[in-house]
């Protein structure tokens, strides 16, 4: 299944309080460089509380620019199981 978000819709459902705490453990396994243009891969498992709630892949896309470097494409999977350690 694919699905979109618009950003405004990405900083709500982060910023919004829940009463458990968001804890995703990012690991960034590469991160490549050419010039003004960067993308990270980070395998990552996501947890409500204590308790697992998914696992998957958070792919970014970033270019330098004058201020520093910026994020502008950030696509993701989720799944239940077979996590990437």
């Amino acid at each position: 299944m694919l699905s979109t978000d618009s950003v405004d819709g990405l900083v709500k459902d982060i910023g919004t309080h829940h009463p458990a705490v968001y804890d995703e453990r990012i690991v960034y396994a590469a991160i490549k460089i050419d010039g003004e243009l960067a993308c990270v891969w980070a395998p990552a498992k996501f947890y409500v509380g204590d308790q697992f709630d998914h696992c998957g892949v958070d792919a970014f896309q970033l270019m330098r620019t004058a201020d520093g470097w910026k994020v502008f494409s950030l696509v993701h999977t989720a799944r239940k199981d077979n996590c990437i350690p």
